[in-house]
């Protein structure tokens, strides 16, 4: 009756580890990734904003191209509206349209575990 006990108890425990181990939804995410994706989408947002509504975010330059740099490792970015006198999108509405398509890319891809390219 012991050695039965003893069998179960370890079989009750080899399972509980397993499940512990094991991602139930099948999503891996990576957080840090999702973080630093959305504060660049917001910088080339405020950016925009500032740009065009004449919003007082205080975004630099140097960090609105940072994030496009960045964002353009997975995402398209609409270079061809931006390239303008301004350097800017040319309104929120063209700004609108492509975080649209970044938010879809994101939900689409965000369970294959994203990693910044070094």
């Amino acid at each position: 009756m012991r050695g039965v006990v003893t069998i179960l108890f370890a079989m009750v425990l080899i399972s509980c580890t397993s499940i512990k181990n094991t991602n139930t939804s099948g999503c891996d995410e990576n957080k840090e990734f999702k973080e630093n994706f959305f504060d660049c989408v917001s910088i080339i947002e405020k950016y925009t904003l500032q740009k065009t509504k004449g919003k007082g975010y205080g975004i630099k330059l140097s960090d609105f191209e940072s994030s496009l740099k960045k964002l353009s490792q997975f995402v398209e970015i609409s270079h061809k509206d931006i390239l303008n006198y301004n350097y800017s999108y040319p309104s929120i509405e063209v700004f609108e349209k492509d975080k649209q398509g970044w938010e879809l890319w994101y939900e689409k891809n965000k369970c294959k575990n994203l990693q910044w390219k070094k």
